[in-house]
C-alpha cells in the first residue's frame, strides 16, 4: 500500500509499470483512490497480512484518535464469499472477484481488523492503514 499526502489538486494521470509478471496462480492488482480532509498519516498503523485460507483477514491495528479513517485492501485467489459488515466498499471494487478494499472511520481507539471470505480456500494478502484530519 502507497500514499500521497498534500497531493496538488487537479486532474492527475497514475501510470503503474510491473517489473515482472505474476508467477503461479498470482494475479497483479492495482487499486488507485483519493481522499481529502486527512492530513497525516498515521505511521504506527500500516500493517501488511497474508496467508492462505477461506477467511481473509488484515491484521489489526490501533488508530492513535478517534476520527481516523481506516482503509483496509486485499487481494485473493478464489471468488469473494462476502464483505466485512459495518463497513463501506470502495466502489469499482466490490464486484471485482479478485481484489476488495472498504474503508470506515474509528469511533474510538480500539483495535480494528477487517475480514473478507472466499470459496474455495485459497491464498490471499491483505493490509491496513490509517490516516488522522
Amino acid at each position: 500500500m502507497w500514499y500521497m499526502l498534500h497531493a496538488a489538486a487537479g486532474s492527475s494521470t497514475i501510470t503503474y509499470t510491473y517489473t515482472s509478471a505474476p508467477t503461479g496462480n498470482g494475479y497483479a492488482q492495482t487499486m488507485i483512490g483519493e481522499l481529502s480532509g486527512y492530513s497525516t498519516y498515521d505511521t504506527s498503523a500500516l500493517t501488511p497480512g497474508g496467508g492462505s485460507s477461506t477467511s481473509c483477514p488484515t491484521p489489526s491495528i490501533t488508530p492513535a484518535v478517534a476520527g481516523e479513517m481506516v482503509i483496509g485492501m486485499v487481494t485473493h485467489a478464489q471468488a469473494q464469499a462476502s464483505s466485512p459488515a459495518g463497513i463501506t466498499e470502495v466502489p469499482g471494487f466490490a464486484t471485482n472477484v479478485y481484489a476488495d478494499a472498504a474503508y470506515a472511520i474509528s469511533s474510538n481507539t480500539s483495535p480494528v481488523s477487517y475480514t473478507w471470505t472466499q470459496s474455495p480456500s485459497g491464498q490471499y494478502v491483505s493490509g491496513i492503514m490509517a490516516f488522522k484530519t
